[in-house]
């Protein structure tokens, strides 16, 4: 330890009022804020703070005393009404921050999630009957139109073969007709 200091005496006790400090500067500048809005008669809001030369919205979020007073004055939160006493108090004490959760199902009934998986179950399986409906439909077309092309191919192919014998035909008896007059 240092010689300098007592055994008992806190080594970072001046990083603690500094911080403590920079907490009250924070608050008063949003205080200040909050009043030149007021003044303005614009809404109170976090980046509307930041324009007037408030602290930025994060640094106000940090602050447990300057967020307080910024949900107090807040154009937003002034239409909510906020039960603090239903809340259930945390193991420390203090009742939570009322800010909305970020899981959407928080809060809902175990029958009730249950439900909504076997729906989007049901749901995931009727979709997957209906594409391999369509996709049966889709082989069943395809095969009948190879058929049909095949059936195409091969009526050409005999009228070629029979428009070639025709041809054959006509030429033999023409030929035995050549050979008959001479």
């Amino acid at each position: 330890m240092n010689e300098k200091q007592p055994r008992g005496a806190n080594r970072y006790g001046h990083l603690l009022a500094q911080a403590a400090a920079q907490k009250a500067a924070t608050v008063t500048r949003l205080e200040t804020a909050i009043q030149t809005l007021q003044v303005q008669g614009r809404p109170i809001s976090g980046p509307s703070i930041v324009a007037v030369g408030g602290p930025a919205f994060a640094v106000i979020r940090r602050n447990p005393a300057a967020y307080a007073l910024y949900r107090q004055y807040s154009t937003f939160h002034s239409g909510r009404q906020h039960d603090s006493s239903a809340l259930p108090a945390s193991p420390s004490g203090a009742r939570p921050m009322d800010t909305p959760s970020p899981d959407p199902l928080r809060g809902r009934t175990r029958a009730y999630l249950a439900r909504e998986l076997r729906n989007a179950w049901n749901e995931r399986d009727h979709a997957y009957a209906e594409r391999d409906l369509a996709e049966d439909r889709y082989q069943r077309l395809l095969s009948e139109h190879q058929q049909w092309g095949e059936t195409i191919a091969r009526l050409q192919a005999a009228l070629v073969n029979d428009a070639f014998r025709k041809r054959v035909v006509d030429f033999a008896q023409l030929e035995q007709l050549d050979d008959e007059r001479q």
